[in-house]
């Protein structure tokens, strides 16, 4: 799986299903052809520490949202469950 362009979908599939209308031809793979061509994107998920840690409870330290029983000695938490950032520890 590939995380593409959903804005260049649109246009692209239009234009194909006009170019089919009144064709009365099927053209098999057809929509996987257009799906395959879109461009594919590439995003970083951010990455932050747990922060003002006190009984299982912290905060992040991008969102600054703070959350409950987050983390317990050396296991916590791998990511934010507000923000979605990946947690690269505690503070």
């Amino acid at each position: 799986m590939r995380p593409i362009d959903a804005d260049a979908i649109p246009y692209t599939m239009l234009y194909k299903e006009n170019w089919l209308k009144g064709t009365g031809v099927e053209k098999p793979g057809v929509w996987k052809d257009t799906i395959d061509a879109m461009p594919t994107i590439s995003f970083a998920r951010p990455t932050g520490k747990w922060i003002n840690c006190r009984h299982g409870d912290a905060t992040c330290s991008l969102c600054r949202i703070t959350q409950y029983n987050v983390w317990d000695f050396d296991n916590w938490q791998r990511f934010c469950g507000h923000c979605g950032a990946e947690m690269e520890g505690v503070e």
